[in-house]
């Protein structure tokens, strides 16, 4: 099992929390706070997107161990 990174997934939670004000604000019919929060949630999206490639071509490049390494 792999190890949580704790930092992407505060990161994921804080998006979770800005959509959630958008669909308040649209709700209370507050466009303008819906965009604000629309805006927060696309800079951390950004942000994940950029920090996920990054994890994710680190890892394609390292090898992967074969049987003879767990010995």
């Amino acid at each position: 099992m792999q190890d949580i990174d704790q930092e992407l997934l505060q990161q994921a939670h804080h998006g979770l929390s800005a959509m959630s004000q958008v669909c308040g604000a649209i709700r209370d019919s507050d466009l303008g706070a819906a965009e604000r929060a629309l805006i927060k949630v696309q800079e951390i999206t950004t942000k994940l997107m950029t920090e996920v490639g990054e994890k994710t071509r680190v890892r394609m490049q390292a090898p992967t161990p074969d049987q003879g390494d767990r010995d």
